[in-house]
């Protein structure tokens, strides 16, 4: 598998309440702390999908064509969840959680190859 993504497009969008974060299109996080964020569906984490979970302090472990991995875990319902960095005070979102490997080990598809592949960025 190459990849484990989706985009939409919504037509129309009601935003009244909604905090919206800007997207690091850069790779500019080698040395930051990541954070993992998504609806896991584990035993005893995130209310069986109905509740916001998260990992922080989470470390790049290593680059790829189609992969980026973390030492945090993404638990099963966490994929297609952002992981987001923390630059100078701003929460910027600089991946989508995509799958774990045998080794539990998460993987996370960066924005820019996804904004890349949609023709969104050259």
């Amino acid at each position: 598998m190459q990849a484990d993504w989706a985009l939409l497009e919504i037509p129309e969008l009601k935003l009244e309440n909604a905090v919206i974060l800007p997207v690091l299109l850069k790779e500019n996080t080698s040395n930051a702390s990541l954070l993992l964020a998504g609806y896991s569906r584990d035993t005893g984490l995130g209310q069986g999908g109905n509740e916001l979970t998260f990992e922080q302090d989470c470390l790049l472990l290593s680059t790829g064509d189609a992969w980026h991995s973390t030492q945090c875990t993404a638990f099963k319902g966490a994929s297609g969840g952002p992981v987001l960095s923390v630059l100078q005070g701003q929460h910027y979102v600089v991946g989508i959680i995509s799958a774990r490997d045998e080794a539990g080990i998460t993987l996370f598809t960066p924005v820019n190859l996804i904004a890349s592949a949609a023709g969104l960025q050259k």
